[in-house]
């Protein structure tokens, strides 16, 4: 069986499990050059502890917290402030730090993820949970398929560049399977062959194609139905999920609107 050796631990790790020693031994043999050895030594035991509390681990990320622990011990020693894990995990010292590392010049991706750390490191602390910070701007609408897949399908299925005929029938079957689908809320889909070969013909001509891309393109072109959106709800089933992609119809519509109409579109 496994023995821990840190039962007191108010963070409750599995810092101390045997099975770890040899991890922990390389963390605490660590010496950083952004902080005296002196003042390192004050705070290390409890920063190890720390970083080794943080699940899921791994030796790379509780390295690398560890090495975000020094910076920020390296910080408050030169603002003039006594250095603490407590102090070291504090809201003011994490605007501070972050400060201070923009004026540095530090990328705007590297300080988001130092500030994502940070705030985990302060949840275990704490004994909460850990709430990843808010998605930058524009970030959910760009993981969602994009509205440009309807034009994409659509040039596929052209008779003047279709060439593949059979390829292109398939093609069509899939995106009139998928229509019917978001149209009568059926499970109406072509033979797994006939999905392959559609597939394979718009791969061959540079686009990546799956189910998901089909079931967009027909939400889209139920969304851009001149018809308010009430209706189609209530007409085609559209879920929250569907209606999601409106976001990046109008995230389109923002190059032809106005400063006011893009603040309306917000929420």
């Amino acid at each position: 069986m496994t023995t821990t050796a840190c039962e007191s631990s108010p963070l409750e790790p599995a810092c101390h499990d045997s099975s770890r020693a040899p991890q922990r031994s390389s963390l605490l043999a660590y010496a950083p050059g952004a902080v005296s050895a002196e003042v390192w030594k004050g705070v290390r035991d409890d920063a190890v502890d720390l970083v080794l509390a943080v699940t899921p681990t791994s030796a790379e990320r509780a390295r690398k917290d560890l090495e975000l622990v020094a910076q920020v011990a390296g910080h408050l020693v030169r603002s003039g402030v006594a250095v603490s894990l407590e102090d070291l995990l504090s809201d003011a010292t994490l605007a501070s730090f972050d400060s201070a590392q923009r004026a540095a010049g530090r990328a705007s991706g590297t300080r988001a993820n130092q500030r994502a750390r940070f705030r985990r490191l302060q949840a275990v602390r704490a004994g909460v949970p850990w709430r990843k910070e808010r998605r930058a701007d524009g970030e959910r609408v760009a993981g969602l398929v994009q509205p440009t897949i309807v034009n994409e399908v659509a040039v596929l299925l052209h008779p003047a560049t279709a060439g593949d005929r059979s390829g292109a029938e398939a093609l069509a079957a899939s995106l009139e399977a998928a229509r019917r689908r978001r149209r009568d809320s059926t499970e109406a889909d072509v033979p797994a062959s006939a999905w392959r070969r559609a597939r394979s013909f718009a791969q061959e001509r540079g686009l990546q194609l799956t189910r998901r891309h089909l079931a967009a393109a027909a939400t889209y072109e139920v969304l851009s139905t001149a018809a308010p959106v009430a209706s189609l709800v209530r007409e085609f089933g559209l879920t929250r999920r569907d209606l999601d992609l409106g976001l990046a119809l109008a995230l389109e519509l923002s190059d032809h609107l106005g400063a006011k109409d893009c603040e309306a579109l917000r929420g």
